[in-house]
């Protein structure tokens, strides 16, 4: 009944019901909305469990807009607000409730990420629509603080800060979620580590109020690796290489030093690494594949440098995160051999930006190597990677050869590094297609199309840049 006692007919859909142009049935969409139009509905509610990833409220609306113009009537669009788990990541909901007028025009839109009740009047009246990193720094706090509602009790953090972007960032989001008194950074240099860098781990935590220990891991190191260089087969030697090098003082910071403080103090340590590094398997089992929740790794680096600056510019108004990070002074590094050397501009052998872009096509949008080579071809590499910086990628490749070999091995590091992924802590899911329950991956041999050894004499033969020779 309404207010003076007339019938009042809705009908109720449920969260998928929305998206009925994905359903066919007798060659027309299954409009839900319609058939309850058609049945008497004075308006419609969707009741939604809808996750968010960017740019999917915008999808919805433009979705809502197109079923009114068939079939108008008042709708409202009800979202949880929160986060849940699907058993190995974390899925955050933003609300994003909105009322719709016969039009389709919003007529009121919630504030993101706050429970919120709305009183709906006939004229328009739009909540600030968020911005793509304010909508990330929401969703990965929400995130993280599902931890405690999952324990049922208050966690305490401990995170490896390195003095690099994404551990300082880590850090950051952590003082926010929980306050700076439940969370405690150790730094673990050794002889690789710089001095800039590990004065950024101690200033930033200085800054945030954070408990702050330097724990060196160099005695620990050369006791290992003396006795990994001289442990010796009955049949083999072996090889001590830079690599097995690099990998011993990874373990040590993650399987003795994080895993025994974490241990003695009762904390949970975090993963600090990036969608792009997780990739591309640059990180060390058991080592830095490793803790309770990995909360940027459904980002690409890019997003970590785009996050820091938000941090300092809009929620801190200060450089707490040190700016050396991300205005090119110091070059990301994992600072574990003399090539990684900060001080000299040696750091991480990814191409970020160029790599960043390309990988979520792969990933995100599910492309295969063939159909880059089309593009590159065509003339079109750089829209179909939505990456234009032509002048770095001339700086990076020098034929199209050099620029193939990259991209065949930016291939095969997704591929072969699946036993990492399916190995790795707990993902916040921000993408469209986040590693873990979300993105199913399968380890399978490397698969090329009959086309593809054709198409790549073709392309080997072009200018560097492809067709268009940019």
């Amino acid at each position: 009944k309404t207010a003076d006692g007339a019938d009042f007919s809705f009908g109720v859909q449920l969260c998928e019901d929305v998206w009925c142009a994905d359903y066919i049935h007798h060659n027309d969409v299954l409009d839900t909305l319609h058939l309850l139009q058609r049945a008497g509905a004075q308006s419609v509610f969707n009741l939604s469990a809808s996750p968010w990833s960017w740019q999917k409220n915008e999808k919805r609306h433009r979705t809502i807009h197109a079923v009114l113009e068939r079939s108008p009537v008042p709708f409202f669009y009800v979202n949880q607000v929160g986060a849940h788990n699907n058993g190995k990541n974390i899925i955050v909901f933003d609300g994003d409730t909105s009322a719709y007028g016969h039009n389709g025009q919003v007529l009121v839109r919630t504030e993101h990420w706050k429970e919120s009740l709305v009183v709906v009047q006939d004229r328009e009246e739009l909540a600030a629509h968020d911005t793509e990193i304010e909508s990330i720094d929401q969703a990965l706090l929400t995130g993280l603080r599902h931890l405690d509602h999952i324990r049922g009790a208050p966690n305490r953090f401990l995170v490896g800060v390195s003095g690099g972007i994404d551990s300082s960032v880590v850090t950051c989001l952590l003082a926010r979620a929980f306050g700076p008194e439940r969370v405690f950074a150790v730094n673990m240099p050794s002889q690789f580590n710089a001095e800039i860098t590990q004065n950024n781990a101690r200033a930033l935590c200085e800054k945030l109020g954070v408990d702050y220990l330097s724990c060196s891991i160099q005695d620990a190191y050369e006791l290992m690796a003396k006795k990994i260089r001289e442990a010796r087969f009955p049949s083999d030697a072996g090889q001590y290489t830079q690599l097995v090098d690099e990998n011993l003082q990874a373990r040590i910071r993650g399987a003795d030093v994080l895993a025994g403080l974490s241990a003695k103090f009762d904390l949970l340590y975090t993963n600090n690494g990036n969608k792009t590094e997780v990739a591309l398997g640059y990180a060390t089992l058991y080592g830095d594949v490793n803790g309770a929740i990995a909360p940027l790794a459904d980002l690409y680096k890019v997003q970590v440098f785009e996050l820091a600056r938000y941090l300092n510019e809009q929620i801190y108004g200060e450089e707490v995160i040190p700016a050396n990070l991300y205005d090119g002074r110091t070059v990301p590094s994992a600072e574990l051999s003399a090539a990684q050397d900060v001080t000299k501009g040696l750091g991480d052998p990814i191409k970020y930006g160029y790599h960043d872009a390309v990988l979520r096509q792969l990933i995100e949008y599910r492309k295969h190597p063939l159909d880059l080579l089309k593009a590159y071809r065509d003339g079109d590499f750089f829209n179909a990677i939505d990456w234009h910086d032509t002048e770095q990628f001339h700086a990076y490749f020098k034929s199209s050869q050099a620029w193939l070999t990259d991209l065949e091995w930016l291939d095969r590091q997704v591929r072969i590094n699946y036993f990492k992924r399916v190995q790795a802590p707990p993902i916040i899911v921000l993408s469209k297609r986040a590693f873990g329950y979300d993105l199913r991956e399968s380890q399978l041999p490397h698969y090329e199309p009959r086309q593809y050894a054709a198409l790549r004499a073709e392309v080997v033969a072009l200018p560097c840049g492809g067709g268009s020779n940019p």
